[in-house]
């Protein structure tokens, strides 16, 4: 699969910490992770939890 942001192809799954455009960091989001630019991947279960995660830090 190739990242849609920097179309590198080499990833990682597991868990790191992201930060969105708004400066927030959201911890341990597991996801499929660009080696190259950090661009993350989510399944549905993956994103299913980051969206909880993101509702906390309102």
């Amino acid at each position: 699969m190739k990242c849609p942001e920097c179309g590198n192809e080499g990833f990682v799954y597991g868990k790191r910490d992201v930060e969105l455009e708004t400066g927030d960091v959201v911890p341990a989001v597991q996801g499929s992770h660009c080696l190259t630019c950090g661009e993350v991947l989510l399944n549905l279960a993956d994103a299913d939890a980051m969206l909880e995660r993101l509702d906390k830090l309102e």
